[in-house]
């Protein structure tokens, strides 16, 4: 019996023991002027429950666009698409049934397109994780190409946002207002990013420095007492009033920090772990992409535990936090 993280909650499933090991390309850092950017839409977020419903892709050569590649995609199996995902991206059950092709002609056209070229995407490895799956599942086969994220770049480069999702550096690179959630327009917006970073890059400290400079480093040792607010009135109409939330899972769009000075600042209670008063857990993105169907998180174990007992904890993901972030701003 496995979990699933929903919008509305924690729906368990019945699912084999059979777990895919990834054994993907290499995450580099660099600034090519050539490779492949990909974009795709799903069903939802984990590639272990969701469906590829729409594949985008640009080939660049010479740092010029010289080709591309989009087409929607309709599931094998009956899928489920939600209100959330049509109203974010535009796309509808009749629009993929009346236009889609099947997922194993939709990677082989991708596959061709591809060849052996680098990949760079932003938040890429979400895409990757899915396209490896269905292309092992359904050729038999291992998606190993070498791939950039262009967002760790962008989180380098411009550490003083809070956020750096797609819409934030359109923003900040007054490039565009919003993401259009289509696979193709994505490609391109994203490829308008990565240009901009390329730029700022070679005119600033220069790619071998950016590179070098690029290392991980230690994770900070967060002091709770330490977050505090210089706030004095809250909405008391916010989720997070009064509320206790813990997290797991390493953030995608922001360190936890920063987060949990947010829960803070929103007259909230961050915690380091579940306990019997946490009322939300929140699972970094990384986490519930990567590590949910293994149930590494103690954290989230009794997070699911404290619920089954009747405990009135929610589960979200940072997406959904987020989410309800641009909500109340």
């Amino acid at each position: 019996m496995y979990f699933k993280v929903t919008l509305s909650g924690v729906e368990a499933i019945k699912k084999s023991d059979t777990r895919i090991k990834r054994e993907k390309g290499k995450s580099i850092i660099d600034f090519p002027d050539q490779f492949t950017l990909i974009d795709i839409e799903t069903t939802g977020l984990d590639a272990n429950f969701d469906s590829i419903i729409e594949i985008g892709a640009l080939k660049v050569k010479n740092d010029e666009i010289v080709d591309s590649l989009s087409t929607l995609v309709k599931p094998d199996d009956p899928f489920d698409l939600s209100d959330f995902i049509t109203d974010l991206t535009g796309i509808t059950p009749e629009m993929i049934n009346n236009d889609g092709i099947d997922t194993k002609s939709a990677l082989h056209k991708l596959l061709d397109f591809v060849e052996d070229d680098l990949i760079i995407g932003y938040n890429v490895s979400f895409d990757i994780n899915f396209i490896y799956d269905n292309v092992l599942n359904l050729f038999g086969a291992k998606f190993s190409n070498n791939y950039i994220d262009i967002m760790r770049s962008c989180r380098k480069l411009t550490p003083e946002l809070k956020h750096h999702r797609v819409k934030d550096m359109l923003k900040e690179f007054e490039i565009g207002t919003e993401q259009k959630h289509r696979a193709l327009s994505d490609c391109e917006q994203e490829f308008k990013i990565y240009k901009c970073v390329k730029d700022q890059v070679i005119n600033g400290v220069g790619i071998e420095e950016f590179i070098k400079t690029r290392k991980k480093t230690p994770s900070k040792n967060i002091k709770l007492s330490e977050i505090t607010t210089s706030k004095e009135e809250f909405d008391e109409d916010n989720p997070f009033f009064q509320s206790y939330v813990a997290f797991t899972g390493g953030l995608d769009t922001m360190v936890r920090l920063d987060a949990m000075q947010v829960i803070k600042d929103l007259g909230g209670e961050p915690q380091k772990n579940v306990t019997k008063k946490t009322n939300y857990l929140l699972l970094g993105n990384k986490f519930y992409q990567s590590q949910l169907i293994d149930g590494k998180s103690s954290k989230y174990k009794k997070a699911l535990s404290l619920k089954s007992d009747g405990q009135p904890i929610e589960i979200i993901t940072e997406n959904v936090f987020l989410d309800i972030i641009d909500e109340m701003e």
